[in-house]
């Protein structure tokens, strides 16, 4: 659901994209990151740097004002399973 709503590409177009795609796109976020949780990270950085420098938060941590400091990139057959994925058969063969 989340990869859906990053792409805004519906959940249904995500379960028929193919492997390939897939793949690269769960690379893509696992090394980069996707743009929302791009800007969840600037904003607690940012948050951050404010409670230290105005607020006295001497100890104060980045995860303290993360949304899910815990959250991690699914695995890619997590993602496959959710999506009921099934890889379209090629017509023409590999590329």
């Amino acid at each position: 659901m989340g990869l859906s709503l990053e792409l805004g590409v519906p959940l249904h177009e995500l379960g028929s994209m193919p492997e390939r795609v897939l793949k690269l796109y769960h690379a893509y976020g696992e090394q980069r990151g996707f743009p929302i949780r791009r800007l969840e990270l600037y904003m607690a950085q940012l948050t951050l740097v404010v409670a230290k420098t105005f607020g006295g938060a001497k100890n104060a941590k980045l995860t303290d004002f993360l949304l899910d400091p815990t959250r991690k990139p699914p695995e890619i057959d997590e993602v496959k399973m959710q999506l009921q994925f099934s890889p379209r058969k090629r017509k023409n063969g590999p590329r």
